[in-house]
């Protein structure tokens, strides 16, 4: 099985814009990339043959050199990753997976369940807590249209172009997949969370150094 993950990006210095009243920007973005490292790490320990990272701007990602490819494109999010997903399909991989970059919580275990459920169905859907998708999994000659974007319910819209093609669909309900970190509830779970993950560690820190944003 040839398959692979894709991660988009988006542009480091305005992520997290809904986390700007508790974290300054420099805040956000190391929170960001230490979201991403997690993730990454994840992926990198499990059998998935290649990672591309889809960003509008190159990232040092120098410890994840062998197995990581980045593609530099400034599109629209949807386009981007059609455009990525071109791109891997001419380099001979059959199965690719979408994936956030801030869902720091999923295991490589999660993504070896994944794996296993692809062999047995066309598509592979992971809902976020707020409808979104945070995993998308896809066969060669099985993609639908992508819906992704801020407020599009991704998950439903993608669910339904599935069901239009007569896909065999498996919904995914993982809640380390599911949460993704976009706003402050989310972000003082985490805080809360007893696990060796680098941006947990690192808003611990966050909170005990500004109590003040705990409220």
């Amino acid at each position: 099985m040839r398959d692979c993950i894709i991660i988009p990006l988006k542009r480091i210095d305005s992520a997290k814009s809904r986390l700007s009243s508790y974290l300054n920007p420099i805040q956000r973005r190391e929170f960001s990339l230490l979201m991403l490292s997690d993730v990454l790490d994840a992926c990198i320990d499990s059998t998935f043959s290649k990672i591309f990272l889809v960003t509008q701007e190159k990232i040092d990602i120098l410890s994840y050199k062998e197995k990581i490819e980045q593609i530099i494109d400034d599109s629209e999010l949807n386009i981007a990753l059609k455009n990525a997903i071109d791109k891997v399909k001419r380099l001979g991989y059959e199965y690719f997976l979408i994936i956030p970059s801030d869902i720091p919580l999923i295991e490589k275990e999660d993504l070896g369940i994944l794996k296993k459920l692809i062999s047995k169905y066309d598509l592979i859907i992971s809902p976020s807590f707020d409808s979104g998708t945070n995993a998308l999994f896809m066969k060669k000659d099985k993609e639908i249209e992508l819906e992704y974007g801020e407020g599009k319910n991704s998950f439903l819209r993608h669910l339904e172009h599935a069901q239009s093609k007569n896909l065999n669909v498996y919904i995914f309900s993982n809640e380390r997949i599911s949460l993704d970190i976009d706003d402050h509830v989310r972000m003082k779970y985490l805080a809360k969370l007893d696990i060796n993950k680098k941006s947990i560690l690192y808003i611990k820190k966050i909170y005990e150094e500004n109590r003040n944003i705990r409220n």
